[in-house]
């Protein structure tokens, strides 16, 4: 009685064990395979937007898109994801424009980096 019950434990075990295996299989699998992949990223001020001393940077009013390896465009849409090099822009303490000028803004999104061109105008 005791191999009995001894082999339905080993038995019970591997299935177990086949069964965590198989289904950690079935959450890795990459169901994205088809999804087209970032090739690159662009960035864009808004139409219309002009940017004076003493308002404040606005990343609302810049766009950024990708460009898709299956020659597609989607707009990033996960505004907290995109990072700017603010350092480049002359912002004071409340991140208000100070000089007028041409700067050439860095943005990143997740491993891909461009830039964009911010003109400040005199108030």
């Amino acid at each position: 009685m005791f191999k009995f019950k001894k082999a339905i434990l080993v038995v019970a075990l591997i299935a177990v064990a086949v069964s965590s295996i198989a289904l950690v299989s079935a959450c890795n699998k990459d169901d994205g395979e088809d999804l087209p992949n970032i090739e690159s990223i662009k960035a864009e001020v808004v139409s219309g937007t002009t940017f004076t001393v003493g308002t404040a940077f606005d990343s609302t009013k810049i766009t950024v898109t990708a460009k898709l390896d299956d020659g597609t465009t989607r707009a990033v849409e996960t505004v907290k994801a995109i990072s700017y090099d603010l350092s480049v822009l002359k912002l004071n303490a409340e991140g208000k424009f100070t000089e007028a000028g041409e700067y050439t803004l860095p943005v990143k999104y997740s491993d891909w980096t461009t830039s964009v061109v911010i003109v400040v105008a005199e108030a």
